[in-house]
């Protein structure tokens, strides 16, 4: 672990009992407090269509699978005011456990946190990009930010809600692709394109996503992704006693 992610990690870890603070107070996490789930279906891209190095190609074929996807605000837990909004992807094995989690936002880096809820379109999830706002790493891979970009944006089908519209788009069954890139601000190649499948019922408040949860080796890594370890240990510890997060 490199100097500044153990900074990272001890100053985050100051933040925890706000974090506690703040959950148990809203009875639900600090940000992204109420989601939409879905299931999705994985597939590696093919590298004619990407032209990604060999090794992203690779990677594309280790997270290909079933998984569940959750959209949702950062702030407020319905109301769809000016926000940010995240997205949560698990990535599961045959019986529905997680093996890796990667959480995504519509904010492109760090300091342009403040502008996002200026920049999103909160009235449709598949209508804006999700960032990672840090790097990860991968096997052959030591350093690469990813994005998560719906495919094929098509007019705004009409909907009473926003869960309606995600309902809909499900029914198409309309796709997004994880994409890559050696900065943060591109150019990006597809390596894994997610097709909707389902909208499920529901969103468990103990159903949590670990963002250092990396059994399929893509790593979070530097000094941003090290400060959330202890906001988001704390934010757990002050809701209801979790589950895993599965397709189950």
């Amino acid at each position: 672990m490199k100097t500044s992610e153990r900074v990272g990690e001890f100053l985050g870890g100051l933040t925890a009992p706000v974090f506690k603070a703040v959950s148990h107070a809203r009875g639900a996490r600090t940000f992204h407090p109420r989601g939409d789930l879905v299931r999705v279906t994985m597939t590696p891209v093919d590298a004619a269509e990407s032209e990604w190095p060999f090794e992203l190609g690779k990677l594309g074929t280790q997270l290909a699978g079933e998984g569940l996807l959750r959209l949702s605000n950062a702030i407020w837990k319905t109301a769809q005011w000016p926000d940010a909004l995240g997205c949560a992807l698990a990535f599961v094995d045959a019986k529905g456990r997680p093996e890796q989690h990667l959480l995504m936002a519509t904010i492109r880096r760090p300091w342009t946190m403040p502008f996002a809820p200026f920049t999103t379109k909160v009235g449709d999830y598949l209508a804006n990009d999700y960032f990672a706002v840090s790097p990860f790493s991968a096997p052959g891979i030591p350093w690469m930010w990813l994005r998560l970009h719906p495919e094929e944006r098509v007019p705004k089908q009409f909907a009473s809600t926003r869960r309606l519209l995600l309902s809909q788009q499900t029914e198409l069954q309309r796709t997004l692709t994880l994409d890559a890139s050696a900065g943060p601000r591109g150019p990006w190649a597809p390596f894994l394109r997610l097709t909707l499948r389902e909208v499920l019922a529901g969103d468990p408040p103990g159903f949590e996503f670990d963002p250092f949860l990396d059994g399929r080796d893509l790593v979070p890594r530097g000094f941003i992704h090290a400060l959330r370890r202890g906001a988001y240990e704390g934010s757990r510890a002050g809701r209801l006693p979790s589950v895993p997060a599965g397709l189950t």
